[in-house]
């Protein structure tokens, strides 16, 4: 055997909980240690993450450095073969994503300030990996160029492509993520013409095994394990387990393609539901009105005709006289009106 390389889908590890959803950081830190485990007890060699690792940047010292000791965990796990496909998240704060500092050094992936890199990074990130014959493509997230292409040497036979982008899917899947927009027969032939397998992040619905069919008549396999991590207060996204790809490449560089299912500690999650948002004020009535000097005057009383209630007009008048913070607007709301 050259290599047994498990395929792990988005985790979107945060620093603390978010408003519709409590106990992620707890589930987080069970999945890290079910992988390590899965890794100790079934010889595997590399991990490789399909992207957002992490949900975006950390603002809390203490939640980076368990979230990047965690981490370093899995690197030792596999000698430090962890190859991490960029995904979307990673730029929503960049300089502040932990995964940032983690691939460093980095030929093309830099911090805008300069930093003391150490000798070797926790997480790879590469354009293409080589064992044996098999070759295997990352095509990372890019928000301008869709070309997702990468050569295929004469001596490879396997080729992977490793994605993270829900344009290189097929219509009917994107449509299952909530994503309303076509991807076309012939982008589609571009991407996987010189492709074996395709695996996918990015999806956070479970979708499985599907596949593409090329314009030569080739049918590509892809694999949509859908998001380890419960990111969505959504039924639909709300999955017990995900079955990730583990690829076993053999001394003759044949390829052997299993699942492996981890739980996503559902149960251990709790739900809430966002109040819904009210309108301020009574939007009844709906005409125009044309204000005057003399119809000024008598505002408030036109304003409790139309159904506002004293503590509204306190904040309107209020706010006619200077700039309000939200502390000031909650505490005219809520105190008894004078």
């Amino acid at each position: 055997m050259l290599a047994k390389i498990l395929f792990v889908s988005d985790l979107h590890k945060v620093c603390k909980d978010g408003t519709s959803i409590k106990g992620k950081l707890e589930v987080q830190s069970l999945i890290q240690e079910d992988l390590l485990q899965y890794i100790k007890n079934n010889g595997v060699t590399h991990v490789i993450l399909l992207g957002d690792w992490y949900d975006r940047g950390f603002h809390d010292m203490c939640a980076t450095f368990g979230a990047m000791q965690e981490d370093m965990a899995l690197s030792n796990s596999v000698g430090g073969e962890v190859y991490l496909c960029v995904g979307n998240h990673f730029y929503l704060e960049r300089d502040d994503n932990p995964e940032m500092y983690m691939i460093q050094p980095n030929a093309f992936l830099k911090p805008k300030l300069p930093i003391k890199c150490p000798e070797k990074p926790i997480f790879k990130v590469v354009n293409d990996l080589r064992i044996g014959t098999v070759k295997i493509s990352f095509f990372h997230f890019n928000k301008m160029n869709k070309v997702y292409t990468n050569t295929r040497e004469p001596d490879v036979t396997y080729h992977i492509g490793v994605y993270h982008d829900d344009v290189t899917l097929p219509t009917a899947i994107r449509q299952r993520e909530g994503i309303n927009k076509e991807t076309s027969s012939a982008y589609l032939n571009e991407v996987y013409k010189n492709i074996d397998l395709g695996i996918h992040g990015h999806i956070h619905a479970k979708v499985g095994v599907s596949g593409v069919g090329l314009i030569s008549g080739k049918q590509v396999p892809i694999i949509v394990p859908g998001s380890l991590g419960i990111t969505q207060n959504s039924e639909s996204y709300k999955h017990t387990s995900v079955n990730l790809p583990v690829l076993t490449i053999m001394d003759d560089s044949a390829v052997d393609v299993q699942f492996a299912e981890f739980s996503t500690h559902l149960d251990k999650l709790r739900f809430y539901t966002k109040a819904p948002k009210t309108a301020l004020f009574n939007q009844t009535d709906k005409q125009d009105v044309t204000f005057t000097p003399s119809t000024l005057k008598s505002l408030p009383a036109y304003l409790s005709s139309r159904g506002y209630n004293e503590r509204q007009l306190n904040l309107i008048s209020a706010a006619c006289t200077r700039t309000l913070n939200l502390v000031e607007v909650v505490k005219i709301l809520t105190e008894d009106p004078k």
